[in-house]
């Protein structure tokens, strides 16, 4: 062997497992962070799911309170509450009774002040709870 040192000899085998090596890093870590993303893209569904769920059972409920004279509602149930189907439940609560509006026949009238809580919920255990204020006038009992 003419023209090669002992120094030489077996250079290209190493440095080959090293470059394998640090490739193969960089793809683990690629795939690591690809994997994360997709979960926090799953996870964000799921929340804007139970979000969507929670708006859809104040809408309800505020067109339930429109249809009735009744001063509260019960909660309605809309799934089972250990069910991982989407679905909401919704409070309303009789927060108070409000001063007769100015320019409202005296002692005819009422403001109720109600309070909405609805609660939705999606696959995976995602909850959204939104609260709502609203007032109310009423007729006098």
């Amino acid at each position: 062997m003419h023209g090669v040192s002992l120094k030489s000899k077996g250079f290209a085998l190493p440095l080959a497992l090293i470059l394998l090596a640090v490739l193969s890093l960089l793809l683990a870590q690629a795939l690591g962070g690809a994997a994360g993303e997709a979960a926090l893209a799953a996870n964000r569904q799921f929340r804007l799911g139970a979000f969507e769920s929670a708006e859809s059972g104040l809408f309800a409920t505020r067109a339930a309170l429109l249809a009735t004279p009744a001063v509260s509602l019960p909660a309605t149930d809309r799934h089972a509450e250990d069910s991982p189907v989407e679905g909401s439940i919704t409070e309303v609560r009789h927060v108070g009774d409000g001063d007769t509006p100015v320019g409202f026949s005296l002692g005819r009238f009422v403001t109720r002040h109600l309070e909405l809580r609805s609660t939705g919920r999606s696959a995976r255990g995602a909850k959204v709870t939104l609260v709502e204020s609203i007032d109310r006038l009423d007729a006098r009992p």
